[in-house]
């Protein structure tokens, strides 16, 4: 593979951006992003920005209207996080989905001891623009399986439209409120390039171990669904399924020797391209004992769908570990799109920062694209409008 590093909005000091995502729209690719503080999960509006079809420049973000912070008095906001943007290529239309979040005076509302989670629950929302270029407003998504749930999410995800239109979908929740233990399923949802909506839900995946199991990714390759899960055992997790619904047991990945991969509680993402399968994640390794959850390096190796393993021979740094003043990147809330058969982009914003107390004495970002092609094919740099 070809990987090509591409850096945009360097942050010093401001504005800074975080989770940036790129699918295709019908007129060349379309990023979404939010701006971000640096202190907890704290973000501004969900915005967008667009370009042409190799990535090169982007135009000014700009926000998505439904998807903007709103004031609910008594110092509590509800924003927007984890947004990750699709095309739908039978309705033409992109869907923008995340899921709501609350701010407070202590900015994440979880420290709030005063905050009424029954209130305030999080849940999926989602915006559409349509084929013809227009933003609906702000949607959410419901089913009775989680009206019990304090806290269900899609965030970060990576999910498979299906032929008929139809798209599966993966989540994660709480079943208690008294306990912050996630599970995990994957839901099946009709789409008319207007609304989603719950049909089916699938097996439910649990652990134990600290908050359990978060943001899923899925994937499909011949005739069978992968997931890839984040935990918090200092693995990642994956399962199969025929039919994107019924899910296998968690199985930790493992590289084709046998030996674990060894991560910390970071999310994990499929990179499909050339009809084959890699895994994006980050781990532990000789260069990155003092970066928090070894979040930088990025790496990618390729996935063996009869062993299910990792090839340890085809791993590859997709961004780079970079510092500054001393201060190591922070990498880690990423997505990964397939652009073409042979193309596909991961995108990540990287932050440096130093704290000393509860001050912030460092700070810079940037976003970062990495650009992967097939070896076989040339990398296409213009005649895009770019």
């Amino acid at each position: 593979m070809k990987i090509e590093n591409l850096e945009f909005w360097v942050g010093e000091p401001s504005p800074h951006f975080f989770h940036p995502a790129v699918c295709r729209d019908n007129t060349g690719l379309l990023m979404t992003l939010q701006t971000f503080d640096g202190f907890g999960d704290t973000y501004g509006p969900v915005m967008v920005s667009t370009s042409g079809q190799s990535g090169v420049s982007w135009s000014a973000p700009v926000p998505i209207p439904a998807l903007k912070t709103i004031d609910l008095g008594n110092g509590i906001r509800e924003g927007v996080a984890d947004v990750r943007p699709f095309l739908h290529p039978k309705t033409g239309s992109v869907l923008a989905i995340g899921c709501n979040t609350y701010y407070g005076k202590a900015r994440n509302i979880t420290e709030d001891h005063d905050f009424d989670q029954d209130k305030f629950r999080q849940h999926p929302v989602y915006a559409i623009k349509t084929a013809d270029g227009i933003w609906s407003e702000r949607k959410a998504l419901n089913h009775p399986f989680f009206a019990g749930s304090p806290d269900w999410r899609v965030a970060c995800p990576q999910l498979v439209v299906l032929p008929d239109g139809g798209v599966i979908v993966p989540v994660y929740f709480r079943a208690d409120s008294s306990k912050s233990v996630y599970s995990i399923c994957t839901i099946r949802c009709s789409f008319d390039g207007r609304n989603l909506k719950v049909e089916r839900v699938g097996t439910v995946l649990t652990s134990d171990r600290g908050r359990g199991l978060l943001e899923p990714s899925i994937t499909k390759l011949g005739d069978t669904f992968y997931l890839t899960i984040r935990a918090e055992d200092e693995h990642g997790y994956l399962a199969t399924s025929a039919d994107g619904l019924t899910w296998g047991s968690i199985e930790p990945w493992r590289w084709d020797d046998g030996a674990v991969l060894t991560t910390s509680t970071t999310q994990q993402h499929w990179l499909s391209i050339t009809d084959r399968l890699f895994l994006v994640y980050t781990r532990k390794d000789e260069t990155n004992g003092d970066v928090m959850r070894w979040r930088a390096p990025l790496f990618m190796a390729e996935f063996d769908p009869a062993r299910k393993c990792l090839i340890r021979a085809t791993e590859t740094v997709v961004l780079p570990l970079v510092r500054k003043k001393g201060i190591p990147s922070l990498l880690g809330n990423f997505h990964v799109s397939s652009l073409t058969a042979d193309t596909a982009m991961v995108s990540d914003a990287s932050l440096w920062i130093k704290i000393e107390g509860d001050c912030i004495t460092e700070f810079q970002s940037s976003v970062w694209l990495a650009r992967v092609t097939a070896e076989t094919q040339e990398m296409q740099t213009g005649g895009d409008g770019d």
